[in-house]
C-alpha cells in the first residue's frame, strides 16, 4: 500500500523510485517562492528538488539548497 506522506522531504529521485516501486508514475509539479526584490530571475532555482506535498499520484517539489547555510 502506498504511503504518500512518507515521501515528504525526500529528494525527487528517491520519491520517484519509491512511487514506481508501488507501481505508480506520479505527476510532478515544480514550484518555487517568488524572487526577492533585486534578485535576478534565471528560471529554475538551484538546489535539490525535494517533495513538499504528496498526494496519490502527484508530487509537488521545490528546490532546497544543500549544505551548511552559514557557508553560503
Amino acid at each position: 500500500m502506498a504511503n504518500w506522506e512518507s515521501l515528504l522531504g525526500l529528494p525527487l529521485d528517491q520519491a520517484l523510485e519509491a512511487a514506481r516501486a508501488w507501481g505508480v508514475e506520479p505527476k510532478v509539479l515544480v514550484t518555487c517562492a517568488p524572487r526577492r526584490k533585486g534578485e535576478e530571475d534565471t528560471g529554475m532555482r538551484e538546489g535539490t528538488l525535494r517533495v513538499i506535498r504528496a498526494r496519490a499520484g502527484e508530487l509537488t517539489v521545490s528546490a532546497f539548497q544543500d549544505g551548511d547555510p552559514r557557508k553560503v
